[in-house]
C-alpha cells in the first residue's frame, strides 16, 4: 500500500495494484481455511463435552470469518480499482476473473455473474473463458429450482465451456450438461 501511494502515476501501478489484490485474495483464503479448521476444534470439543472449548472454538471461528470478509472486501476494492482506473490493463481478463471469483466467494453471486459475463464478452481469447462459462452455468443451475427458465441458460453455458476440449474442466462441463438435461426433463 505504501509503495502504491508513492507511485500513484508510475507505469507499474496497475501491476502493483493487482499484486495487492492477489495478496488480499490469498489472505481471505487463509482465513477461510482457518474457519474450516475451527470446525474440527468445535466437533472435538463437542465430542468431549467441553463447553469452554466449544465457546473458544466458536469465537475463533467467528474471528476467522470476519478476517475472510475483510480481506475479500479489500481484494474486491483493489480489483475494482484496476477496472476503473486502468481499463486497458494487459491482464484485465485475469482481473475480471479473480474479481468475479472473490465476489462469488463473498456471496455476491449476482455481481459475480455480471463480471463473468463481461469477461466472456470482452476477452474472447482468455484462458479463463472455460472457467467463466462454468461459473455462469453454475449460477443459473443453482437458481434453476426457483426460476426454471434458468436451466436452459445453464445448459448453454456448460455447452460453451465444453467447446474447450483441451481445458481441465472439459469433462466437468459435460457432466454438468447431463444434470441440466436431467433437471429439465419431466419426471
Amino acid at each position: 500500500q505504501r509503495l502504491l501511494s508513492m507511485s500513484a502515476d508510475a507505469p507499474d501501478t496497475p501491476d502493483l495494484t493487482f499484486r495487492l489484490a492477489e495478496l488480499y485474495w490469498e489472505e481471505a483464503k487463509a482465513y477461510f481455511f482457518e474457519e474450516n479448521r475451527r470446525d474440527d476444534d468445535i466437533f472435538r470439543a463437542r465430542a468431549n463435552g467441553d463447553q469452554a472449548a466449544i465457546a473458544r472454538a466458536e469465537q475463533a471461528k467467528k474471528e476467522s470469518q470476519e478476517g475472510t470478509r475483510q480481506y475479500q472486501k479489500l481484494a474486491i476494492e483493489q480489483y475494482s480499482t484496476i477496472i476503473r482506473k486502468y481499463p486497458q490493463y494487459s491482464r484485465m481478463d485475469e482481473v475480471l476473473f479473480y474479481l468475479a471469483k472473490t465476489m462469488s466467494d463473498a456471496g455476491q453471486d449476482k455481481n459475480a455473474l455480471t463480471v463473468y459475463k463481461k469477461l466472456i464478452k470482452d476477452h474472447q481469447n482468455s484462458k479463463f473463458l472455460p472457467d467463466a462459462y462454468i461459473a455462469v452455468g453454475q449460477y443459473y443451475f443453482n437458481n434453476g429450482s426457483t426460476n426454471p427458465s434458468f436451466l436452459p441458460k445453464a445448459l448453454l453455458a456448460f455447452q460453451e465451456a465444453s467447446k474447450f476440449t483441451e481445458s481441465k474442466i472439459y469433462g466437468y462441463a459435460l457432466y454438468l450438461q447431463g444434470w441440466c438435461y436431467f433437471n429439465m426433463a419431466d419426471h
